[in-house]
């Protein structure tokens, strides 16, 4: 049977999904000059905010041009690239992960790939606007590296996140987002 399919899923509230997507989608890819060193913590999270940020979004109703369709898939392939969804999925499912049979593994990544391609980076977008984003780098935590942010929000008020990041085949990638210090990946 579907073992994750029948799972009860946490609600996510917009929120957590927007911050977390926001934080994911801001990484750039690397250059080919700097291909064979990897970007630093704070440039994958700076480069995922500004990603999110160039998401083209619909304006009343209109369908998006085929530019900004274009667009969109590079900026998503970009956030993609900045996040361990491997990693995400396993922490989302807990103990259910290893149950899964390894296509029903990728078929969540890709359903969670998507998820964020369809909503969380749109909507991230929208949230981070022209907001600005005061970054710290916290430094490492164990093996995570983490990058602080601080956003003031007109709507949500001071919003604290926290980029967690891992080594993932030799790249810095995030494994998580701390909002308000709770956990989205385990929330």
């Amino acid at each position: 049977g579907d073992v994750y399919k029948r799972q009860a899923f946490r609600p996510v509230s917009m929120r957590s999904l927007i911050s977390f997507t926001s934080v994911s989608a801001l990484a750039s890819p690397a250059t080919h000059a700097r291909a064979a060193e990897p970007e630093a913590p704070l440039d994958v999270v700076r480069g995922l905010v500004e990603s999110i940020r160039s998401f083209e979004r619909s304006e009343g109703g209109e369908p998006l041009s085929p530019i900004q369709e274009q667009k969109n898939r590079r900026t998503t392939e970009s956030a993609h690239a900045a996040l361990d969804f491997d990693g995400l999925a396993r922490r989302s499912l807990g103990d259910t992960w290893q149950k899964l049979s390894e296509e029903k593994r990728r078929d969540f990544v890709a359903l969670l790939k998507r998820l964020f391609a369809e909503v969380a980076y749109p909507s991230s977008s929208e949230f981070f606007g022209a907001l600005e984003i005061d970054y710290t780098d916290a430094g490492l935590r164990g093996a995570q590296h983490v990058i602080a942010a601080e956003v003031s929000h007109p709507d949500e008020g001071l919003v604290d996140l926290e980029f967690h990041l891992e080594k993932v085949d030799g790249r810095w990638k995030v494994v998580d987002l701390h909002l308000d210090m709770v956990s989205l990946a385990l929330d």
